[in-house]
């Protein structure tokens, strides 16, 4: 963003420092929680906030926040998911250990207080907070290298990779501080999961 737009000053936020150092001489970054109250110096012409699914305890107040710190004719974007899994051909049924473990996941951010399915709900709230213009696309987002297009099925391959990956880090602290499953348990549960997601005869899906 730096780079495609060197007259602009862009501010990047965020909960952990985890920012580059190498950045272009126009971007710079903040450590804050955007859930506190907002003290920026002016306006912002343009706000994107993307991927808070289970992250957020109050979104109307968020996206509230959003509307008030933007610029007249400014525009916000807000990126974020609906992690109900779904299969287009029935390949993921609820008694798989993928389901189970997405509709155990869902129930533990709702136990927490924080949405783990934002998606759906994002145009109605960017709508009640005053703006306009508001427009809604929503993408299939395929787990894994089974789609037949190319696009998506390169995206679908990121997409494994990073689940399995982080499998165990996003499900221990839900699983055992929300839903009180011991961290042995976890465990043994992800070894199933992880074997639903390699399977090539299943096919998981969620939008964006």
């Amino acid at each position: 963003m730096g780079d495609a737009c060197p007259w602009a000053e862009i501010l990047g936020v965020d909960l952990s420092p985890i920012q580059p150092r190498m950045v272009p001489p126009n971007v710079s970054f903040q450590v804050d929680d955007i859930e506190d109250d907002w003290a920026y110096d002016a306006p912002f012409d343009y706000i994107h906030c993307r991927y808070l699914a289970s992250a957020i305890l109050d979104w109307p107040r968020l996206v509230r926040q959003a509307f008030e710190n933007t610029s007249p004719g400014g525009w916000v974007e807000f990126q974020d998911f609906d992690f109900k899994y779904y299969s287009v051909d029935g390949s993921l049924n609820e008694d798989t250990p993928l389901m189970k473990w997405d509709n155990y996941m869902i129930d533990a951010c709702e136990v927490s207080g924080r949405d783990g399915c934002p998606g759906p709900k994002l145009k109605g709230l960017i709508e009640n907070a005053g703006f306009e213009n508001v427009t809604e696309k929503i993408y299939p987002f395929p787990i894994g290298m089974w789609p037949k297009d190319e696009k998506l099925k390169q995206m679908g391959a990121y997409n494994l990779f990073q689940r399995l990956e982080g499998l165990e880090g996003i499900s221990l602290g839900l699983f055992t501080r929300f839903l009180y499953w011991s961290r042995d348990e976890v465990l043994v549960f992800l070894t199933a999961v992880r074997k639903d997601l390699k399977n090539p005869h299943i096919h998981p899906c969620y939008n964006l």
